[in-house]
């Protein structure tokens, strides 16, 4: 990669295809942007990057930048900027690149991805590495901080089979992927969860009074499908699990809960108790309460 703009596959859209966009970065976070004309604004707008590229689309995947450090101040601009513009911003493998035993060092503002589901040493999303980014999730949740879990492979090439993002999107394009990914409206793993709390979806957030909770759980991915296995899903808020149910995993379910309004957010996990370490397979990201 070495600094160098190209075509860079965003996380892999299960169900769909595969779209792409822009990605690039400073040092430890990954940045997804689909349009090239906010890119090349970002860039400008951040001299710091040493952009060497013009304004068209050939000659910014001809450009390079640097990578350079950040204060925390400045990095939060940068953040603020690439969101305006309808772009994500994701703390990548985090517990692999820090050693901080303190989770709000992982943390910079909200409506942030955090790699949690991260396959490039373990081969697969069960092992240590995920593991250990789960637990820093689930801490940074505990604080209150609204933070999207992601899933990554960092194979640096074309889209694998590990460290998969399932979602739902409108049409087949790029930037209808980039849309849902930057709203946070994505499942980390191998199954469609589709969530809503009134008009708020997966990532967002809403006034939890007098509103239910309706989710779905489907779509299995070919590698975790099995009619001989049954899969856990629980439904999770600040105080653990409040709903616990077994799933056909050939089937899509659907459930509809009284939203409670004293809870903090709500999350969905889908578990095959088979699996040894952790036995995650698909990762619903909050809804939060206002």
């Amino acid at each position: 990669f070495n600094g160098k703009l190209m075509y860079w596959p965003v996380p892999t859209v299960r169900n769909i295809s595969s779209g792409y966009g822009y990605r690039w970065g400073t040092t430890h976070r990954g940045i997804d942007i689909a349009n090239p004309e906010a890119l090349i604004e970002v860039l400008q707008l951040f001299p710091e990057f040493k952009y060497t590229g013009g304004t068209g689309e050939i000659e910014l995947n001809m450009g390079t930048f640097g990578y350079p450090k950040f204060t925390f101040d400045r990095f939060n601009a940068l953040v603020s900027a690439i969101k305006e513009r309808g772009g994500t911003v994701v703390n990548v493998h985090p517990k692999q690149q820090h050693t901080s035993d303190n989770p709000l060092d992982y943390y910079y503002q909200d409506y942030m991805g955090l790699e949690v589901f991260y396959s490039y040493t373990d081969k697969n999303i069960h092992g240590k590495d995920s593991q250990d980014n789960y637990e820093l999730w689930t801490d940074l949740l505990a604080l209150g901080k609204r933070v999207w879990a992601t899933a990554g492979s960092d194979s640096h090439g074309a889209p694998t089979n590990s460290g998969l993002t399932t979602l739902y999107a409108s049409e087949r394009l790029n930037t209808k992927y980039v849309e849902q990914i930057a709203s946070g409206n994505f499942a980390p793993g191998y199954v469609g969860i589709r969530m809503a709390i009134g008009e708020a979806e997966m990532g967002g957030h809403t006034d939890f009074e007098g509103k239910k909770l309706i989710f779905s759980v489907g779509d299995f991915h070919e590698l975790y499908l099995s009619k001989t296995r049954a899969y856990r899903v629980n439904v999770i808020t600040d105080q653990g699990v409040v709903f616990s149910t077994i799933v056909d995993g050939t089937k899509t379910s659907y459930f509809s809960l009284k939203a409670d309004e004293s809870a903090a957010f709500y999350r969905i996990e889908v578990i095959d108790e088979n699996i040894q370490g952790l036995p995650i397979v698909g990762l619903g990201n909050p809804i939060w309460n206002d």
